[in-house]
């Protein structure tokens, strides 16, 4: 009885060893890690005396003792994975998903530890919600479950354009900003397209700011107008600039922050 009360209390403390917290996570992939167990009951029935009592009576047994204890799940061989929308369980963006439980792998027999990866999860602005099942159905509820979210990139970028009206180059695109090009309408006026780290969509707020990375040109600059932000898509947008003096040679930088809708 001592040996089996120790077990107890030793896998009592194993499990508080291997409790983990998870946060939310920005993540296109996502590694789930938890340690897969099971529940294990035992009874406990106390054997009869060997020799009758000194008082030459009956001797009186104490009830049988039922034992529930967690031990690593040794039992399930498969585990299915699916990613959902938190607030639409019946939009299933991934999954579901069944895969073998191999010790050595993606298991670890000693501790319970099993470790997985969904991959290609895209990109929403919903909460999303990763669930495991044990076995090769979702039926009932997951045995894990973890809310993530993947919304887009958001950030500052920087694109050179030279001067507006004139040449076609671009240069030192950096942030969010990927590269880009550039054609002139008229001699006057120039359309930029830049091209930008992917978003979920085209509901994006574009904050641009132009300065100069040459020093004395800022008069030169200050001729050009209010710049037009168009044709927004989910990896580029075009910018209209126009110049109110013709014979000025800016060399203009565009400073783009870039923020989704919520």
């Amino acid at each position: 009885m001592k040996n089996i009360m120790k077990t107890f209390y030793g896998i009592s403390l194993f499990l508080l060893c291997f409790i983990v917290s998870y946060g939310d996570v920005f993540a296109v992939d996502f590694t789930i890690k938890t340690n897969l167990m099971r529940e294990y009951t035992e009874v406990i029935t106390p054997a009869a005396a060997s020799s009758p009592s000194s008082c030459g009576g009956s001797t009186t047994l104490p009830p049988p003792m039922t034992l529930t204890m967690q031990v690593v799940d040794s039992v399930t061989t498969q585990f299915t994975v699916r990613v959902i929308e938190k607030d639409n369980p019946g939009n299933v963006l991934v999954g579901p998903n069944t895969h073998a439980k191999t010790n050595g792998v993606n298991f670890n027999l000693a501790n319970g530890e099993l470790t997985h990866t969904i991959t290609g999860i895209p990109p929403s602005k919903k909460v999303l919600v990763v669930e495991l099942y044990k076995g090769n159905t979702v039926s009932g509820s997951p045995y894990f479950s973890q809310e993530i979210t993947t919304r887009s990139e958001s950030g500052p970028g920087v694109l050179t354009i030279g001067d507006v009206g004139d040449g076609t180059s671009v240069s030192g695109a950096a942030g969010m900003i990927t590269g880009g090009s550039k054609s002139n309408p008229t001699a006057t006026s120039s359309e930029i397209t830049v091209n930008i780290k992917e978003q979920v969509d085209a509901e994006y707020i574009v904050l641009l700011t132009i300065d100069s990375p040459t020093a004395g040109v800022r008069e030169e600059n200050s001729t050009i107008s209010t710049p037009v932000i168009y044709n927004k898509t989910a990896t580029s947008f075009q910018v209209y600039l126009a110049d109110t003096n013709a014979v000025d040679v800016q060399n203009i930088r565009l400073n783009v922050l870039i923020q989704s809708y919520q």
